[in-house]
């Protein structure tokens, strides 16, 4: 019953088992998925193609999830993100730059699922 949302996504983690799982989950769910294992390689590919969606770490080495939804969503306000992370806490959703929703590891296909249909249906006006 599930259909593919046209919708292309950056993956980045920098655990290679998490971005495998989580390529894995988003077979079907997502028409592209481009895989990243820091932000260095993210501001890469995101130099390079169009992406509806980034779904990253909260915690990784260099600049963490955070930053890197800041400089990307300075890039393109219309960037959707979904911040991922093994370590629940109070993140900062509602500010300026930040990610639009939060999702604690391990997750499951249909939480995943979810939380993309939760923010690719915000309209930029609903996201603040």
């Amino acid at each position: 019953m599930e259909t593919p949302m046209n919708c292309r996504v950056l993956l980045v983690d920098d655990e290679p088992l998490i971005l495998v799982i989580t390529t894995d989950l988003l077979a079907g769910i997502a028409s592209s998925v481009t895989k990243a294992s820091n932000a260095r390689e993210a501001l890469t590919a995101f130099e390079t193609g169009e992406f509806d969606l980034l779904i990253t770490d909260r915690f990784m080495p260099g600049i963490d999830g955070l930053g890197l939804t800041r400089i990307l969503k300075a890039k393109n306000p219309h960037l959707k993100v979904i911040l991922i992370s093994g370590f629940a806490g109070t993140v900062p959703l509602q500010q300026e730059g930040g990610p639009d929703t939060f999702l604690l590891k391990p997750f499951s296909r249909e939480q995943l699922l979810q939380s993309m249909r939760q923010v690719l249906e915000l309209t930029p006006a609903e996201a603040h």
